[in-house]
């Protein structure tokens, strides 16, 4: 709890404070002739290391990226991977602020040089998780430029039970049945919005409420 509040108070300062506290661990399917044989960010920083996800260490991977601070362990002793404890890599990348760019460029061929789709569950893009009170953060625009984001409109999300979109902390506020009926429910209304995006490919029903993305970061 110290570690996280004295990060979380360097963080406000400058995002560029984490990495004094936290290192990024990207571990990837290295597997050759594959589609996602590389990573497809190339993060700028020295704190950032890239290792082969493999048969022995893909569990405690799994399990290290949703080890929550506070809430789970930390994993230690991942096999291949440099020595350590990993955790769910939310307080350094929270939402996706990257150089999209990259992915488009990753092919050179005409056929690949459109939009980067980002669906998200938020209409902000918060860059570390301490990030998330602070309204003076945001994700940096021009990694924006080429992408279209979907998300619940707000009309959406009022009309869910409670107002929200169900989340972990109703494991502590709701008895099991209602929070199954719940989940279930915006499992439900999530199929709408399904249907929603298929008549915009299909027929561009929709195109004309595509807002541009810079006021919302």
């Amino acid at each position: 709890m110290l570690g996280l509040l004295t990060a979380a108070m360097a963080n406000a300062l400058s995002k560029n404070n984490l990495s004094y506290f936290f290192e990024r661990h990207i571990i990837y399917n290295a597997q050759k002739n594959d589609d996602f044989s590389q990573p497809y960010f190339n993060y700028q920083s020295d704190k950032t290391h890239y290792a082969a996800l493999t048969q022995d260490n893909v569990k405690s991977v799994l399990l290290a990226s949703g080890a929550i601070p506070l809430v789970l362990r930390g994993i230690s002793d991942i096999p291949h991977v440099s020595p350590g404890i990993y955790r769910d890599g939310g307080i350094i990348d929270y939402h996706l602020d990257v150089d999209f760019d990259c992915v488009r460029q990753s092919d050179p061929s005409p056929d690949q040089q459109g939009l980067v789709l980002y669906p998200h569950f938020f209409p902000q893009v918060k860059p570390g998780w301490f990030d998330k009170g602070l309204s003076y953060r945001h994700a940096s625009e021009k990694n924006f430029d080429k992408v279209v984001m979907i998300t619940p409109s707000a009309s959406h999300v009022a009309s869910l039970p409670y107002q929200k979109i169900s989340d972990r902390n109703d494991f502590k506020n709701l008895d099991t049945q209602t929070r199954i009926n719940y989940w279930e429910k915006v499992l439900s209304e999530s199929d709408r919005m399904a249907e929603d995006f298929a008549k915009l490919v299909e027929t561009g029903q929709g195109l004309n409420q595509i807002l541009p993305i810079e006021p919302i970061l």
